[in-house]
């Protein structure tokens, strides 16, 4: 009885890519249905497996993004909460610490995509704060 030869799996895939260049060089790829075209449906796909994940994010009820896309949504908060307040006086006070906020956590984020949250402008937000109706 003969044995098989062993093959290594780098030599199954120097061949499967040789295989796949030959046909693409052949044009083999070019007359397949729905080329040059998205793939349908592939949101669909990913939505129906993460989907939970992406709802827990939107309703803001997961502490698992990272630290710098939490950092935009503590400070979205904080504007609404900031927008909310009776007096300049507050409101000054609050942004101030908001930016505390900010600085802090744009020098400390040590993992995720790097900050881009920039301080708040104290003038937009007391324009904004008038707007709403308070004096």
């Amino acid at each position: 009885m003969s044995e098989k030869p062993v093959i290594s799996e780098k030599a199954w895939q120097l061949m499967a890519e040789a295989k796949i260049r030959n046909a693409m060089t052949e044009g083999d790829f070019l007359d397949l249905p729905g080329f040059g075209k998205p793939v349908s449906a592939i949101d669909d796909a990913v939505d129906a497996e993460m989907g939970w994940i992406k709802d827990e994010l939107v309703r803001g009820e997961s502490d698992a993004l990272p630290p710098a896309l939490d950092l935009k949504r503590q400070v979205a908060r904080k504007l609404l909460n900031i927008l909310e307040l009776k007096t300049k006086e507050e409101v000054v006070v609050a942004v101030d610490q908001l930016n505390d906020i900010i600085n802090s956590a744009n020098v400390n984020i040590k993992w995720g995509p790097p900050s881009t949250t920039q301080p708040v402008e104290l003038d937009a937000v007391l324009h904004r704060w008038k707007i709403r109706g308070n004096r």
